[in-house]
């Protein structure tokens, strides 16, 4: 595959070949890693927003220096309503938390109306203040309880693998983007060993959230929608 886009570039067919990706704790990380090592890649289209880990940040970073470019997706952490008033918007202060970090080259933030795109460029050229933070803190207060941070914990603790983080992001392009197509289109790609109907019949979960995030109801929640 690489040998054929190496091609494509020579041949004038591609300006540049990249990557995009969701993953989840130490895998985006070796995703980074590895892209890095083949030398072949330009570009790297990766989850990034006011809550990744440290680790995936300094990852992206890694890649910047090393002269590929960065572009950054879910930069609105689910672009929830929860938090958001005329006095507060979260999703601006997300979006400048991104583009402030020196190391993003671009940024490709979900809009689906005229509304949204003004909001996004009035971001433009706006440095990150105190107020963003505590905005963006009272937003991740709100939504907490069902954003989930993609750290990989309970898909290691579940006795039966269930892909849980795909699944919350399925509800998240529901209940965020207000995407239900998406969200089910997303979580029917899963498979039987993989989606929530495992859950049904676990009697003893051994999965647990370290953000506390009631794995089981939104597991239950999310087979009964998208099923």
């Amino acid at each position: 595959m690489l040998s054929f886009c190496q091609k494509m570039k020579e041949t004038g067919k591609t300006r540049f070949v990249g990557i995009s990706f969701h993953s989840d704790g130490k895998t985006y990380v070796n995703t980074v890693n590895q892209a890095l090592k083949t030398d072949a890649y330009d570009v790297i289209l990766a989850t990034l927003n006011y809550k990744s880990h440290q680790g995936e940040i300094e990852a992206l970073r890694r890649a910047h220096s090393k002269n590929v470019g960065v572009i950054a997706m879910k930069t609105q952490a689910g672009g929830y309503k929860h938090g958001h008033s005329a006095h507060i918007n979260p999703h601006q202060a997300a979006l400048r938390w991104v583009l402030d970090l020196d190391f993003v080259d671009c940024a490709i933030p979900g809009m689906v109306n005229r509304r949204q795109l003004a909001e996004n460029a009035k971001v433009i050229g706006m440095k990150m203040g105190w107020s963003d933070r505590k905005t963006l803190a009272v937003y991740y207060d709100a939504i907490k309880d069902r954003y989930c941070l993609r750290c990989g914990t309970c898909k290691s603790l579940c006795k039966k693998a269930v892909e849980i983080p795909s699944i919350h992001r399925s509800l998240m392009y529901w209940e965020g983007y207000e995407d239900f197509k998406l969200g089910q289109t997303t979580y029917r790609r899963l498979s039987t060993k993989e989606n929530a109907l495992a859950c049904m019949s676990c009697a003893t979960p051994t999965c647990t959230c370290k953000n506390r995030i009631q794995i089981k109801e939104r597991m239950r929640y999310a087979h009964a929608i998208f099923v």
